[in-house]
């Protein structure tokens, strides 16, 4: 079964990311947009920006991992530019 890494963009008023993984990221997000979460219910709506298949959960929680040890959004925001955008992953 496949899971995925995920970012999502917060509003466009704060720009802020949040990163998590998830086998089905389809309903995560519907989470997140609801509320469901108490982290990112203050500040919805949500929007997917990039999103990677992985084979197995434990692939997928490395990939976050290594997603959140990066510092600042200018660095997240290279990391996906070098990989070609959203549609590359």
């Amino acid at each position: 079964m496949s899971y995925y890494t995920y970012i999502i963009l917060q509003s466009l008023a704060n720009e802020t990311y949040y990163i998590g993984s998830s086998k089905d990221f389809g309903k995560r997000l519907r989470h997140h947009n609801l509320g469901y979460s108490d982290y990112t219910k203050k500040f919805r709506p949500w929007k997917l920006i990039f999103i990677r298949e992985f084979p197995n959960k434990s692939s997928a929680y490395k990939f976050e991992m290594k997603l959140k040890g990066l510092k600042k959004n200018s660095q997240l925001e290279k990391l996906i530019r070098e990989v070609g955008g959203p549609e590359k992953l």
